[in-house]
């Protein structure tokens, strides 16, 4: 083959690669909405817009291994998960390998979880477990390797086998007093888990119960620990500080136990009576293939309203290192903001405290889950303005938003800004009249002033289709802003004020209009494209037409019309007063006068 030969052919294959990116928005894509049925003598089911909706109350249906639960073949497309107040159970094997499902909330009425009820839900960051649970049985949350944090209720009685088996990103536990019965094996391989605080009264330690938590630095047992099991703390290697004030007996075979599972434990750990205080620490060294290595300092802080993890992660390289550093912060109440602060103020302590000052330092990462809170705390933003900070926020029903600290005015003032909103799927005579290929109906819980990106969770099979963010005003729906859906289904919107009583709408794959801007390609997806498209600058849009009195375009109209008809009413009446008393002073009016 000729030289011109090959370039021709290379430069026909990347024509065709650009066309294959371009033609992608336009790919038609299947969807099964509007799935329902039965789950429990008086449970039903519905799916529609990623949302698996369970309606009723009562115990719902135990599903057997073979078929497993209704809605199993659908498992791919369920994004959100909600259960009413009135269930009492959750299911044997109810939402096995769910595996999209971010945020589980359990209500209040939920006194058991029956085995794997979420096993294999690997993408579980936010579990809230209620006030109110009593059973968490055998694998429930096996393989749930995205939960962040566990805050048990206070009247929990056991926690089965290998109930949080290979929770990977948990890192610190604290089981309380009501517990009587745990499981073997119910924290094994937790690889991140860094304290384990046994509040309750159990007598025996559960055999396999921390196998394999290599980071694990910190136990707290109870005194009335009289039976050591068995390989409790094997694989263990970090393990330094054991607390136990109980019977010499059991305090020899922990004793004898420890210094078998774990190696050195002997020179370097102890068993002392004292109990630590609530931060606990941990390094981590490993290697990479091209012979960098990489330190990760750990600190973890559990306090009574939030729990904060903090990793520093310095990768020594022969050319150049790097310093990054991710806090994860789960705030349990309106009181942890102010924990969750703290944490903040700390990280940026450490961040610009490096190893080598030669090092490159990133960003700060920081993902915070609200739990029982859908509002961000004043004071919080104002810690993180002008900072470079990049915060993602998840709340409890699964809305997440993204602030960078350095796009927030240190100089104005930053109010609570409420993080709620919900999406259903929207009416085929609508989807018709903007010629869709699908629409969604957003609404936001709060008006609200910050600039922010607000990702929407869409079915992640428009991964790569162009969603158009829409708003309601005069009668007609006027485009805001367009992006390109990123590999997970987020819509990424980047805006700087919405209205709780503006109407939005999502629109997938809308015409064109003429002079439209090429839509936002989200950093998530940017190497997907190379360098052949030009990325859009990120600008901050600005919805439900506010003034600069805050409001609303409808609330400006209404007052100025209000105004104008008083100074109408006003000047009128003036008029006429004055007209009135030249009549009296004898004025006679005359068509050669000028107007007046």
């Amino acid at each position: 083959m000729s030289q011109v030969q090959l370039q021709k052919y290379i430069s026909r294959i990347m024509a065709l690669i650009v066309s294959i990116m371009l033609l992608l928005p336009c790919i038609p894509v299947a969807r099964a909405d509007g799935q329902s049925g039965s789950c429990g003598a008086n449970l039903s089911w519905t799916l529609s817009a990623g949302t698996l909706t369970i309606s009723g109350s009562g115990d719902m249906t135990d599903f057997p291994e073979e078929t497993k639960a209704p809605w199993y073949p659908y498992r791919s497309e369920i994004l959100r998960l909600q259960l009413p107040q009135g269930l009492t159970s959750v299911g044997e094997l109810a939402f096995y390998d769910c595996f999209r499902l971010t945020v589980v909330d359990i209500p209040d009425s939920v006194r058991s979880i029956a085995e794997y009820a979420f096993a294999s839900c690997e993408n579980i960051s936010l579990l809230d477990l209620g006030n109110s649970l009593e059973t968490i049985d055998t694998g429930a949350f096996y393989g749930c390797s995205s939960i962040e944090a566990i805050r048990f209720p206070e009247v929990l009685k056991m926690i089965g086998k290998d109930a949080f088996y290979m929770c990977t990103k948990l890192s610190t536990v604290t089981i309380p007093t009501s517990v009587i019965s745990i499981g073997s094996a119910a924290f094994a391989y937790c690889t991140s888990l860094i304290r384990a605080d046994l509040e309750c009264h159990i007598t025996k330690l559960p055999d396999w119960l921390f196998f394999g938590c290599e980071v694990l630095s910190t136990v707290i047992l109870p005194e009335t620990i009289s039976v050591v099991g068995h390989s409790t703390f094997q694989q263990c290697a970090d393990l330094y500080y054991v607390s136990y004030s109980g019977d010499n007996v059991a305090k020899s075979e922990l004793e004898a136990m420890l210094n078998i599972d774990v190696p050195g434990f002997q020179t370097t750990g102890s068993i002392t009576s004292s109990i630590p205080n609530s931060t606990s620490t941990t390094t981590k060294e490993s290697s990479n293939e091209d012979n960098s290595v990489v330190i990760q300092d750990i600190i973890v802080i559990e306090n009574t309203n939030s729990t904060s993890n903090l990793t520093t992660e310095h990768t020594i390289n022969p050319e150049k290192s790097t310093i990054s550093t991710n806090v994860t912060i789960t705030v349990e109440n309106e009181d942890g903001w102010q924990e969750a602060k703290h944490a903040v103020e700390e990280a940026l302590k450490n961040h610009n405290n490096p190893y080598n000052t030669d090092a490159e330092v990133g960003n700060i990462e920081i993902t915070v889950y609200a739990k029982d809170t859908e509002t961000i705390d004043q004071s919080f933003l104002e810690s993180i303005a002008g900072k470079d900070v990049r915060v993602t926020f998840i709340t409890k029903d699964g809305s997440v938003w993204k602030i960078k600290g350095t796009d927030l005015d240190v100089n104005s003032e930053l109010n609570q800004c409420n993080l709620r909103y919900d999406i259903v799927l929207g009416p085929v005579e609508l989807q018709e009249k903007l010629d869709a290929l699908k629409c969604y109906i957003l609404n936001f819980y709060e008006t609200g002033q910050v600039n922010v990106e607000v990702m929407i969770q869409l079915d992640p099979q428009l991964a790569f289709q162009t969603a158009t963010l829409l708003q309601y005003v005069e009668a007609d729906w006027v485009r805001i802003q367009h992006s390109v859906v990123d590999k997970d289904g987020y819509a990424h919107f980047y805006l700087a004020a919405v209205e709780s009583d503006i109407k939005y709408c999502i629109g997938i794959n809308l015409p064109i209009e003429e002079n439209a801007d090429l839509p936002i390609i989200p950093e998530e997806i940017q190497a997907d494209y190379g360098d052949i498209i030009n990325y859009q600058p990120i600008q901050y849009e600005i919805t439900g037409r506010k003034s600069s009195w805050n409001m609303g375009l409808g609330k400006v109209m209404a007052i100025l019309a209000v105004v104008m008809v008083s100074a109408v009413a006003v000047v009128g009446t003036v008029m006429f007063l004055w007209n009135k008393q030249r009549l009296k002073n004898g004025y006679v009016p005359n068509w050669d006068d000028e107007e007046e």
